[in-house]
């Protein structure tokens, strides 16, 4: 029997928490939540996802679900977190991220980065991904590279950059035709 699962993020307005959740189904219509809390909860004070865990990309690869979601910490900053898990439910987060901001600066709005997208070429055998630059306002759209999905390249800008508070960009999204 196949089995999908729906990773979302959901909020929870009493406690304005957004945090990483898990749904599955046999049939793609009806879902059924995976336990009654997060699969990706808050971490401890002082790490990049106490305040948020939201926007996660999943893959299987070699037989591991690896995820990669969008972390928050207490200060603002705006993280890409990493977990892993056996089954595709219960999730291993580490403690540290894989893209992280300047922790030195005082955040003015939303630092950091944000809404990851990764695909795993096969032809090069490389994790890429792309995610949201959030810095002073403006947002761009980067992209970097990695071998084993944890430690990545200096991210690059892509031509995709806000230059006024008025035209941003968000939730980078990749489709490969014709593979």
């Amino acid at each position: 029997m196949r089995k999908y699962f729906l990773y979302y993020a959901g909020f929870n307005n009493q406690t304005g928490e957004e945090q990483v959740g898990v749904a599955k189904s046999v049939d793609l219509n009806k879902w059924e939540y995976v336990g009654d809390t997060p699969q990706v909860p808050l971490k401890s004070q002082g790490l990049h996802d106490f305040r948020q865990t939201s926007n996660p990309c999943v893959l299987k690869h070699n037989g591991l679900y690896k995820m990669w979601y969008q972390g928050k910490s207490d200060s603002g900053f705006l993280s890409i977190c990493y977990a892993e898990s056996k089954d595709g439910v219960s999730w291993k987060a580490y403690d540290e991220a894989v893209l992280a901001p300047n922790l030195s600066e005082e955040p003015k709005f939303r630092e950091g980065f944000q809404q990851p997208h990764v695909i795993f070429d096969k032809n090069k055998n490389i994790f890429k991904m792309w995610c949201v630059v959030y810095k002073k306002g403006l947002t761009s759209i980067g992209f970097c590279e990695s071998v084993n999905g944890l430690i990545w390249s200096e991210i690059k800008i892509t031509n995709l950059a806000s230059v006024d508070e008025n035209l941003k960009y968000f939730y980078p999204f990749i489709l490969k035709e014709n593979d």
